[in-house]
């Protein structure tokens, strides 16, 4: 098992094979690879280990916690990252990248494969044509793009941009600003944080169940949107062809504009019918009433109906975060060990927020 003075700049390259690194509390580097085909390279303050071997190679390296810059390229086959601060980029062709409890500014570019990413602060930017995304505690920036897979996102605060061509997308328990992109695949956001959303839809369904709001920005182009107990403090949507049902929270305050041109509106809330400008039209332009408040959401429907319902104030209490925090985690470790579909998924994870768990 080698052992080498530490770098500020550690390069990986493997064909075919498993790459481990681990930051531990130490000052040196050490690698152990089996078999034994990983060349050295080293020049100054830089590192170079290489394998273009199209044998399998299963390499571990552990080296200090902190790192100026780590670059990985791997062929076919997965790359684990642990305990690790620094400018990391990791490059995959085929295969898998994982990373937990990291700090920096971490780069993915990969083909075909899967990324998870359990705990990080800093800077995130994961760019996948064809495999799934999932980010779970993160802290910092991100971009996060799935080309043709779906992108889970949990306990995440800060501004970012999430897309998906044909996948879906799932947000939970996420705060700060986020805009989010899908070409085909459902949208789901559950438990929003004072979160300032912007949407761009294209035919799959949108559901935003409780949380908080503070502003949404929507464009749809086909498929319905669903809200369920979630508070909205101001935004505009619009939805091309499909419906809008919101069943909004108890507190909400304010007043609610709703544009359907080629249907109704339908609410027990106060209302004023007004008529559009310009040429007549079989559809209706209500301004519903909640509370006082400055809050103004206009949603508007091209064609399909809009649905206005004002949830209880009365609702049951959820569980303690601590106890959702755990369910959740068990349902994603369901998920990603392949033992139940993104689908259930996403019903679990609904229940969880909306009644809790024991």
């Amino acid at each position: 098992m080698p052992t080498l003075r530490a770098p500020a700049e550690l390069q990986v390259a493997l064909r075919r094979g498993i790459v481990r690194l681990r930051g531990e509390d130490r000052g040196d580097l050490e690698f152990d690879a089996v078999p034994s085909l990983v060349a050295i390279h080293q020049d100054g303050a830089e590192l170079g280990l290489e394998c273009r071997d199209p044998r399998q190679v299963d390499l571990t390296v552990r080296m200090p916690r902190e790192l100026q810059t780590l670059q990985v390229d791997v062929a076919q086959g997965r790359v684990e990252m642990r305990d690790l601060t620094g400018e990391m980029t990791v490059e995959v062709a085929n295969g898998s990248v994982s990373g937990r409890k990291l700090a920096g500014e971490l780069q993915v570019d990969a083909g075909h494969a899967d990324v998870v990413v359990d705990g990080m602060d800093g800077e995130l930017q994961i760019d996948t044509a064809l495999g799934s995304i999932e980010v779970i505690r993160h802290r910092g920036p991100y971009a996060l793009d799935a080309g043709a897979g779906s992108v889970h996102l949990a306990d995440a605060v800060g501004e970012g941009e999430v897309e998906t061509g044909t996948g879906g997308i799932v947000l939970m328990d996420v705060g700060g600003h986020v805009a989010v992109e899908s070409g085909l695949g459902s949208i789901d956001v559950h438990n929003a944080r004072d979160l300032r959303l912007q949407l761009t839809g294209g035919m799959g369904p949108v559901q935003i169940t409780g949380g908080r709001l503070l502003n949404l920005e929507a464009s749809l182009s086909r498929g319905n949107l669903r809200v369920d107990q979630s508070r909205i403090e101001g935004g505009d949507v619009e939805v091309a062809s499909g419906n809008a049902h919101l069943q909004l929270d108890g507190r909400q305050g304010g007043r609610l504009e709703a544009f359907a041109h080629h249907g109704r509106v339908v609410s027990e809330l106060p209302r004023v019918r007004l008529p559009f400008a310009g040429a007549p039209t079989p559809g209706e332009r209500v301004v519903l009433t909640f509370d006082d408040g400055p809050q103004v959401l206009s949603v508007r429907t091209r064609r399909g109906s809009i649905t206005v319902l004002r949830g209880r104030q009365d609702a049951a209490p959820l569980a303690s975060a601590q106890e959702r925090e755990r369910g959740r985690r068990l349902i994603l470790e369901e998920l990603r060990a392949g033992r139940i579909t993104a689908a259930t998924a996403r019903r679990l994870l609904s229940a969880i927020d909306n009644s809790g768990v024991s």
